[in-house]
């Protein structure tokens, strides 16, 4: 069987697609927790921005696991999907609702270290090169 479908049909449009609602879903519910759980911008527990990001990043993949899934079974050899939404028709014609969460648990192995580990190296290092004005001092006075 000769493939019709290009590079872009294979995986890289639905890439793309998850891509972004997946940093925007992480980021939303990291600062919306991190803004509950730390309102007054105190210090901030290295252990919390860990399980604070892990969670984030579990709320994220959660969201978006069905388009990555669909991307994986678009660019496997053997089978072939017309489109986008014909490989989404497929698999919940032929395995539900649960079919697009295939290997979820996997992938929360996966993410929840390397989403916690980010925002906790992003919030160290932010913290310690972040570079603060210096006392309003006008040239002008």
């Amino acid at each position: 069987v000769v493939s019709t479908q290009s590079t872009w049909d294979r995986g890289y449009i639905p890439t793309l697609l998850s891509l972004g609602p997946f940093v925007a879903v992480n980021f939303s519910v990291f600062d919306f927790l991190n803004s509950r759980i730390y309102p007054d911008k105190a210090q901030h527990s290295i252990v919390g921005t860990f399980f604070l990001g892990s969670f984030s990043g579990i709320v994220a993949s959660t969201v978006c696991y069905p388009l990555d899934t669909i991307r994986r079974r678009m660019q496997l050899k053997g089978r072939l999907y017309r489109h986008m939404g014909d490989a989404v028709l497929t698999t919940l014609r032929t395995e539900g609702v649960r079919g697009l969460y295939s290997g979820m648990a996997a992938n929360a192995l996966k993410v929840m270290p390397n989403n916690g580990i980010r925002f906790t190296v992003y919030g160290y290092l932010t913290k310690m090169y972040l570079v603060r004005p210096a006392a309003a001092t006008s040239p002008h006075t």
